[in-house]
């Protein structure tokens, strides 16, 4: 969203964005002055202290890390990279060019000499033909930011960005913390909400209860619908593909064979580091050179 090159672009794709950070607002008013405030009124001021820390960090998390989804550049095509594949390309043509058939040559021959010589990389980089430029392995062409995305997994509206190499981690973050964040909401209003609806138990007002109704319906959708989609993620990261690779190609070329070496390159080499909403140094992958394990 914030790297698009049009203003308009910026703007409108900004609304999905609002309504997420409005869904969390809302969230956590319903959370702290409706089912908090119950709990104190009734006297379950542990339960509550309990209560409010946990989802306080859980919020916190997800905020953090679908912030860092938002704002993080999902990593373009390197320009240097890019030039520099220009002019080995250039150079190898100009190289092939001069050499001339001696008598008694077969073009073929001569031909597939060359090829043989420079490595498949360099001989024939993939080439974006809407930017014109050359692109790395597993970068696609995202027609939403106009720019090829380095491991690009899909575009999503939800945070008006690519989910690319540099912000897989995040996305990855917010899905679980989000995830964690409603089901703990659903739990606690739940009960509460139940015990409401019975005559002899009802102890709050008709606005009260419209509120924990829909919050907890919020909650327990999203929690649902991001249960299937996490799962689904954490199969990717594991088997070391992207939900375009998983359309397009049917054997992966790119996984190591081992689960933690496949999530090393998504959110890095420190373990201790992986359930924070954080940029670290990623020296196991840079999102232009990957291991084809299939030519192994």
């Amino acid at each position: 969203m914030f790297f698009h090159p049009k203003r308009s672009y910026r703007v409108l794709h900004a609304v999905p964005v609002l309504l997420v950070l409005a869904m969390f607002f809302m969230e956590y008013i319903s959370f702290n002055f409706v089912y908090i405030k119950t709990l104190v009124e009734e006297g379950s001021k542990l339960t509550a202290a309990f209560a409010c820390i946990v989802f306080h960090v859980l919020f916190l998390l997800a905020i953090c890390s679908y912030w860092q989804c938002v704002r993080t550049d999902p990593g373009g095509v390197p320009v240097s990279w890019a030039e520099q594949q220009v002019n080995r390309t250039t150079k190898g043509e100009e190289e092939s060019e001069e050499h001339l058939l001696l008598p008694g040559e077969n073009r073929y021959e001569v031909t597939l000499e060359i090829e043989q010589s420079v490595p498949a990389p360099r001989a024939n980089p993939r080439f974006c033909k809407k930017c014109r430029y050359p692109k790395p392995e597993r970068a696609h062409h995202c027609s939403s930011c106009d720019r090829c995305i380095l491991r690009m997994d899909h575009h999503c509206p939800w945070v008006g960005n690519c989910v690319g190499f540099s912000n897989h981690k995040f996305f990855l973050l917010f899905l679980l913390y989000a995830l964690l964040a409603c089901a703990f909401i659903s739990v606690c209003i739940g009960p509460l909400f139940l015990a409401d609806l019975n005559p002899k138990t009802t102890h709050t007002s008709a606005a009260v209860g419209a509120v924990m109704l829909v919050s907890l319906v919020i909650s327990l959708s999203v929690a649902i619908a991001l249960f299937g989609f996490l799962w689904f993620h954490i199969y990717l990261i594991t088997s070391n593909r992207t939900t375009i690779e998983m359309q397009s190609v049917r054997r992966n070329p790119y996984t190591t064979k081992s689960w933690r070496k496949n999530v090393e390159q998504v959110f890095g080499e420190n373990a201790w580091l992986w359930l924070l909403p954080i940029q670290v140094v990623n020296n196991s992958c840079d999102g232009i050179h990957f291991t084809n394990t299939l030519l192994m």
